[in-house]
């Protein structure tokens, strides 16, 4: 039941040794095989300031597969 801190995984990235700024995020709901069947939408449970999403109650949030592109 904890949110997910936007604003935290920039912090995170951003103290990566050789990365000298992060300018975007996103994050991608995957369901299906090898993963949940149940549904977030993201925007509505997104702050309005945009910093972190509300984890609804009985949900845990996990982050599987980071892909990073580089530009």
């Amino acid at each position: 039941g904890q949110h997910l801190s936007i604003s935290d995984i920039y912090a995170l990235l951003n103290r990566v040794n050789g990365v000298s700024d992060v300018v975007s995020v996103d994050l991608i709901l995957k369901t299906g095989n090898g993963y949940s069947g149940t549904y977030l939408n993201f925007n509505k449970q997104t702050s309005p300031d945009g910093r972190f999403i509300r984890c609804p109650k009985n949900v845990i949030f996990e982050i599987k597969f980071l892909v990073i592109n580089w530009m």
